[in-house]
């Protein structure tokens, strides 16, 4: 694998009203070729498995979003996926998990339960930027509102049992962070060879 050196980074535009920058990068590898490549400069994100471990569910969220809208329409634009959010905070990473997860799912969580898995990079041929997964159990008790309404969007449970067949479901979209969150945990369960006796995933 040849090395690439950046030699120029112009700033093509901003996206108004968002932290999205897009750059065309010039650069050469070591045999001197030249060459170009766009790319978009935007947040890391957070994404989180929530696992109510009372009712054996992962919790979901459900929403419209327009790049899906616009590259398919089959489906309204409708994904299902982990709760996630950008990264515009300060705060060390589990306090902005706390933080989110009771402002868009109402559970109050202790920090100290938070598990951070893994870190990936995202949309790694056009941005590079992070994708941090994190991993909470939550149990009826910790749900502070039960009449739960939202604007922008609703909350799914799936049961551990279907989360396989959920997902490969030709009308359920997702992306890939929560394909390989939800594969992990299916791997944990395998892992321990029977549903019937739950055990912690860490």
């Amino acid at each position: 694998m040849k090395k690439i050196e950046i030699k120029q980074f112009d700033k093509i535009k901003d996206i108004t009203n968002s932290d999205i920058k897009i750059y065309n990068i010039n650069a050469l590898t070591e045999d001197k070729k030249s060459v170009s490549h766009k790319t978009i400069l935007q947040s890391s994100s957070i994404h989180i498995i929530i696992n109510n471990i009372n009712n054996k569910q992962l919790v979901f969220s459900k929403q419209i979003r327009i790049p899906v809208l616009l590259n398919d329409n089959t489906n309204n634009g409708i994904t299902v996926e982990l709760f996630s959010f950008d990264i515009n905070d300060t705060l060390p990473l589990k306090e902005i998990v706390k933080k989110e997860i009771l402002d868009k799912c109402k559970y109050n969580v202790n920090i100290e339960d938070i598990k951070y898995l893994k870190t990936l990079k995202k949309s790694v041929d056009l941005s590079g930027s992070e994708e941090n997964l994190f991993y909470i159990e939550v149990t009826n008790d910790m749900l502070i509102n039960n009449n739960l309404e939202f604007n922008n969007y609703d909350i799914i449970y799936v049961n551990y049992l279907e989360l396989d067949n959920y997902f490969f479901k030709d009308n359920i979209h997702t992306n890939s962070i929560t394909a390989f969150g939800v594969q992990k945990f299916l791997n944990h369960l395998l892992i321990q060879k029977s549903l019937k006796e739950y055990k912690k995933f860490f």
